[in-house]
């Protein structure tokens, strides 16, 4: 039996398990989907054990980009974004990686929110891997604005340099800055990953979405935060983050097994997945 796993810290949340064991059971592929939690500075020795006993893997929050040393092929717009989220074990123990956060974010703001990226002022939260992956696939696709809102105003000045001249940053604690961005924007996507813990303090104050009731709202924690409670008090046209799981989940699965991904099945066992199930112990997998 193949193994694939996510990895990530935290990690417990994630419901990738349930949907990526939904398509290889609806594909007939005998291949099971497990989740393990690895702290950054195990992230070497993981890698050890995903070359022996993986046939590849998914990584979420922190070590989309700490990875990237460790890649031996990567995808061109992975190199481009500097951000991993899928690797492909090959034979010899060589390590393949891509970024399908970028296709998994469109799509998701096609089919849930009912728009395309072309021609629209967007409004990002955060400057990690996934809101990398977002920014490049914004500019790319045509927005005609992305302002990149972070606390570290240098980081969000070093991605807008990448990026080009349709960009702005603003530091994520300045409330005049954001209000100007929110009036103009069309599209907020948070993606920062304040929102897994019950208990974290949204990135912005909720109260400025208030400022334009045009505003459409992406939050890519797939957890109902207080950003997207207050959005859907204002009637707003907001989803969270499990369809681009979804979607990313997807092209994860296309580039592993190189088969059509059955994504309705995918978004069932999704769905349905335990999210609270404890992680696996990877050590004892080997």
């Amino acid at each position: 039996m193949l193994k694939y796993a996510v990895i990530g810290h935290p990690v417990g949340h994630s419901r990738s398990p349930g949907m990526q064991n939904a398509a290889f059971s609806r594909c007939g592929i005998d291949a099971e989907y497990l989740k393990f939690e690895v702290a950054p500075e195990e992230l070497p020795e993981f890698l050890r054990f995903a070359k022996k006993h993986l046939a590849g893997f998914n990584l979420t929050v922190p070590h989309k980009q700490i990875v990237l040393p460790h890649i031996d092929e990567i995808d061109p717009e992975a190199a481009r974004i500097g951000s991993v989220n899928t690797v492909k074990v090959l034979p010899g123990g060589k390590l393949a990686g891509c970024s399908t956060d970028g296709v998994g974010f469109e799509e998701a703001v096609r089919y849930r929110l009912g728009m395309e990226l072309s021609g629209r002022s967007c409004l990002l939260l955060g400057c990690g891997g996934a809101a990398r992956a977002v920014a490049f696939r914004a500019i790319g696709s045509g927005a005609a604005r992305l302002v990149i809102a972070n606390r570290s105003v240098g980081r969000a000045e070093a991605l807008a340099a990448e990026l080009g001249g349709k960009t702005g940053v603003c530091a994520l604690d300045n409330r005049d800055r954001l209000a100007a961005a929110l009036r103009d924007a069309d599209l907020l996507i948070q993606a920062t990953s304040l929102g897994l813990h019950a208990d974290d303090a949204p990135p912005i104050d909720p109260e400025l979405l208030g400022i334009n009731p045009r505003l459409a709202v992406i939050d890519l924690v797939y957890l109902p935060t207080k950003l997207l409670r207050k959005a859907a008090a204002l009637h707003l046209n907001a989803c969270d983050g499990k369809e681009m799981l979804l979607r990313q989940g997807a092209a994860s699965f296309r580039f592993w097994t190189g088969v059509e991904p059955p994504v309705e099945a995918m978004r069932s066992g999704m769905e349905h997945d335990r999210a609270d199930a404890p992680p696996s112990e990877w050590r004892r997998q080997a």
